[in-house]
């Protein structure tokens, strides 16, 4: 079945949207991810895992994991409308290898997978994302080190946002990566520098006939921040950050005439907790502010937060729950950006060795800058 045309409006009742996935797989948890300037937590380090334990493959000092996840998930409101709802059953395919090094001192790991989506009702929904990763640490001593990512990935935007309204499919992007940055600590005290470039690159979608003209929406988006902490006590960590935000547009105007490049930053305060490696949490709070290129454009500015709870009950149960807020871009005519808010939880309990359950929930609003829009977006995480 083809597309339906989506339409957005100001939305007033909360709508929430859950769904579980029964997974078979033949291998290991997900990986950690190396502290950015983009302001993703990395995971903890050594917890216990709620997934199955992975077949695993060692050649010289390096170790292969393979993974395999199959999910079947059901959407109640495929394209985020407050009326003419339309549901849909969609089954996920993520295959996964993981190349990673088992050396005493730095580390390199390489990551490559897909995800392929198959919707039962609404083919034209279909999609095939994936991506690869190469991340390296290289220790200067027992508690410094610079790290680094490059990543390439094939993704596509969700289905009922603003950006794909009248496409006949979902929308295409490229996403290159490079992040490089400095870790170092002493005694109590540490501190680490990062910066990154993504650069994103859209492909045109057709529509009814035509196409969607993305080539406006091709962007470099560089941040650079800084990180200052102090171990309070064995249990906490405060810190204070600060991160330079620039976004360059390949085209200097986009089809309706506006300028899109913008500079800005985000200065927040926050602290960490961790519990003998069964619970982790940490929050922030602090203030964003983004100014646009094009005069007919107000200066973003708003509160800026960010939480994160990791609780590992046991060897077989783990549950996440994150609140996040963003600032993305947009082409919506008289709109700068919108911000993203996402409250989103996860329950993963393992059954036998190859096998193990995943609940998860997330609700999302999107409140366009400077237009009459608000869109709630519920949404199923990954």
């Amino acid at each position: 079945m083809g597309r339906q045309s989506t339409r957005h409006v100001r939305s007033s009742g909360a709508r929430a949207l859950a769904t579980a996935a029964l997974a078979a797989v033949m291998a290991a948890p997900a990986s950690g991810q190396v502290l950015s300037p983009e302001r993703d937590l990395p995971e903890p380090a050594q917890l216990p895992s709620a997934e199955a334990p992975a077949p695993e493959t060692r050649e010289g000092g390096f170790k292969f994991t393979p993974s395999f996840t199959f999910a079947y998930q059901y959407d109640d409101n495929l394209y985020a409308t407050d009326s003419d709802t339309v549901s849909d059953t969609v089954l996920r395919a993520r295959l996964n290898g993981t190349l990673e090094s088992q050396w005493q001192r730095h580390a390199l790991k390489l990551e490559a997978g897909t995800t392929i989506s198959r919707y039962m009702d609404f083919s034209s929904e279909d999609t095939e994302d994936y991506w690869l990763n190469l991340s390296g640490r290289r220790d200067l001593s027992p508690r410094s080190n610079l790290f680094g990512v490059v990543s390439v990935e094939r993704a596509h935007e969700a289905c009922g946002t603003a950006e794909s309204f009248g496409g006949d499919e979902p929308t295409l992007y490229d996403k290159r990566r490079i992040n490089l940055g400095l870790r170092t600590a002493s005694g109590a005290n540490g501190l680490t520098l990062a910066g990154s470039v993504v650069e994103y690159d859209y492909r045109n979608t057709p529509a009814g006939g035509g196409i969607l003209f993305n080539d406006d929406r091709d962007r470099l988006h560089s941040t650079f921040g800084v990180r200052a902490s102090h171990d309070y006590n064995p249990r906490w960590t405060l810190f204070a950050q600060a991160t330079s935000d620039l976004r360059d547009y390949d085209l200097r105007f986009d089809d309706a005439l506006y300028q899109r490049d913008s500079s800005g930053y985000r200065v927040s305060v926050g602290a960490r907790f961790a519990e003998a490696q069964r619970l982790q949490a940490e929050f922030m709070v602090g203030y964003l502010s983004q100014d646009y290129d094009d005069p007919r454009f107000d200066t973003v500015s708003a509160a800026d937060y960010k939480a994160s709870l990791r609780w590992f009950l046991s060897r077989s149960s783990h549950l996440s729950v994150n609140l996040d807020q963003s600032l993305e871009e947009t082409t919506l005519p008289g709109s700068p950006g919108y911000l993203y808010r996402k409250l989103s939880g996860s329950w993963s309990q393992r059954f036998t060795d190859r096998l193990f359950g995943k609940f998860s929930a997330a609700f999302a609003t999107a409140d366009y800058q400077q237009v009459a829009v608000g869109i709630e977006i519920p949404r199923i995480p990954g």
